[in-house]
């Protein structure tokens, strides 16, 4: 087991922690937890990559590793600040099936979840987290909206990559680089 796959596992192991701690109502715990496992998921892909250990099996184990983790911080969420989700809670199901419904699409025509790690996915963990916090401390939800939006763009860009794929691919940054290659793999044949 790589060092980036020791830190992808740690962050599965922060899961239940996180959700635990919510339950049990330490805030503190928590909030410690769920920085913890943002910080793991934005280095072990840095760490593979600088250590030329970077893999398809890394990527999936990544995916599952966020599925679990940030599954397990929105339920701790719900846990901890059950009347501040409810009055937001269009909000918060659209993020939720943002979310879920390109891996259910992806289940459907593959049989396993995808790991595309695109850029936008990216760019939607990176600010979710922050907005989330500007929210809970300012009760002020512009930027959370925001993040959603990127979050729900995301989704649909994963939605047409699985459309258009037959079959599964790891670390595609974009829909347009899977055009390009696809394009690149009809001139080739030509």
């Amino acid at each position: 087991m790589t060092l980036a796959d020791r830190i992808t596992v740690s962050r599965m192991l922060a899961a239940p922690l996180a959700f635990g701690a919510a339950v049990m109502g330490f805030a503190g715990l928590y909030t410690a937890v769920v920085a913890y496992g943002l910080f793991s998921d934005a280095i072990d892909g840095l760490v593979a990559r600088a250590s030329k250990q970077a893999s398809a099996r890394g990527a999936r184990l990544d995916t599952l590793a966020d599925v679990m983790f940030y599954s397990a911080s929105v339920l701790g969420l719900v846990a901890l600040f059950p009347s501040r989700l409810a009055d937001e809670w269009e909000l918060f199901t659209i993020a939720t099936l943002a979310y879920v419904i390109p891996m259910v699409a992806a289940w459907c025509k593959f049989g396993r979840i995808t790991s595309y790690h695109t850029v936008l996915d990216r760019m939607a963990l990176l600010i979710i987290p922050p907005a989330l916090l500007v929210w809970l401390w300012s009760d002020t939800i512009f930027p959370l909206r925001t993040a959603a939006a990127v979050l729900v763009i995301a989704a649909m860009e994963e939605l047409l990559m699985t459309w258009r794929l037959q079959e599964p691919r790891d670390d595609v940054a974009h829909l347009f680089q899977l055009e390009s290659s696809s394009f690149r793999r009809r001139k080739e044949c030509v």
